[in-house]
């Protein structure tokens, strides 16, 4: 059973994959990922909840970094793997001009249309 609050944020969620798909982006479990043409870099775009979301409100975040294919330096070789690693990035807020972690909160009156013009 989908809470009013999941409900509001999946709905949300979609018109950032909709907004999103138009730069290269697809959806991938609760992120958004856009691969650079060589494969080897990736764009990862993924929300975060905090732990104290109920089934009628919801506060979230999300992070921003980018990922790639080759273990670091100190590892025993330099291959490309398949799994990612090297992560840099950072949450959204402190990648915007005021640099400042940034929240957002959503419950049964909140706009989608507010939120997802933020």
């Amino acid at each position: 059973m989908v809470t009013p609050a999941q409900g509001k944020f999946e709905l949300l969620m979609q018109g950032i994959e909709k907004f999103l798909a138009s730069e290269g982006f697809h959806r991938s479990g609760k992120g958004f990922i856009n691969s650079m043409p060589d494969g080897k870099v990736r764009w990862n775009i993924e929300s975060q909840r905090t732990r104290y979301t109920t089934s009628e409100w919801t506060k979230f975040t999300f992070s921003v970094y980018a990922e790639w294919k080759h273990r670091q330096l100190r590892s025993e070789d330099w291959e490309p793997k398949s799994t990612w690693y090297g992560i840099v990035g950072n949450r959204i807020g402190y990648l915007m001009p005021k640099k400042e972690d940034t929240w957002w909160e959503l419950d049964a009156g909140t706009s989608i249309d507010f939120l997802s013009d933020q």
